[in-house]
């Protein structure tokens, strides 16, 4: 595994996953942050709350207790669709930085 062998600097095996996922997602956030802005006070909150969610769910899922049962993992597995529909529903107090709801892409083929 590639990222076993920069466990060693980071002082765990544990700490090697956490500090490269981490790096990935405030990498995305600020791409994110820099190519969009918010329509509303909806979409800055929501995005702040939606945020510390998604940490928080990381932090509970890396260092919590297993889980319980296959149940336990099937209704939170079923459960992750409300997190698609919440980040659809921030997603739309959101625009690009160009004004529009959506980028306006060039089609490569004429």
């Amino acid at each position: 595994m590639f990222l076993g062998h920069y466990a060693v600097a980071f002082g765990a095996k544990r700490a090697a996953p956490a500090v490269s996922l981490g790096t990935l997602f405030a990498l995305g956030l600020a791409i994110y942050l820099g190519a969009t802005r918010a329509r509303d006070r909806v979409g800055s909150w929501g995005l702040g709350i939606f945020v510390i969610f998604l940490l928080a769910i990381y932090a509970a899922s890396a260092f919590g207790p297993p889980p319980p049962s296959a149940d336990a993992i099937a209704w939170s597995d079923m459960g992750q669709w409300l997190v698609i529909f919440w980040a659809a529903w921030m997603d739309r107090h959101w625009l690009t930085s160009s004004g529009g709801r959506f980028p306006q892409f060039e089609s490569p083929v004429p």
